[in-house]
């Protein structure tokens, strides 16, 4: 898998006190997650539920927020309505293995921040995880669905 290196980001680098959230209840894909952003120099956090994600928040809330759309307990939408009722929510890049989820829902749901359904390129992520924080790529983060990427195993997240 060929990521992208800190040589191909421009500056400035994303300050340490930013951090991203992943919300995903499946262990292995949440730390293949934290993994991949943290060798992009990015601060993450990582919670197996909304609820575990919603109690970090009296800490205060992630600058940008990779979030489940099935999770056990309260879905991804569920948590994106929580974070809309205290205020702005932050950006979320929702990600679904469920295809079932019709295409215009998450996208409205994601707004301009996007989602991306399982597997993904990595390096679709990390792109629009930069972008959020503030931080350029080459090439701005795609904001529509990425099922056309789904089969380049060679850049894919697999889980078991």
């Amino acid at each position: 898998m060929e990521l992208l290196s800190a040589r191909q980001m421009s500056e400035p680098v994303i300050p340490p006190e930013r951090w991203v959230g992943v919300v995903d209840d499946e262990p292995s894909l949440r730390g293949s997650l934290a993994r991949v952003l943290r060798l992009q120099g990015i601060r993450v956090e990582t919670f197996a539920s909304g609820e575990e994600f919603l109690l970090r928040l009296e800490r205060g809330e992630p600058d940008c927020l990779v979030l489940d759309v099935h999770l056990g307990g309260l879905s991804g939408f569920e948590v994106q309505d929580i974070l809309r009722a205290r205020g702005t929510p932050p950006p979320i890049i929702f990600i679904t293995a469920h295809d079932e989820i019709p295409s215009s829902r998450l996208c409205a749901a994601a707004g301009p921040c996007g989602y991306l359904r399982k597997p993904f390129d990595v390096n679709a992520l990390i792109t629009r995880v930069h972008y959020l924080l503030g931080r350029t790529v080459h090439d701005e983060p795609e904001v529509a669905d990425t099922r056309s990427r789904r089969h380049e195993s060679h850049h894919s997240l697999h889980w078991t």
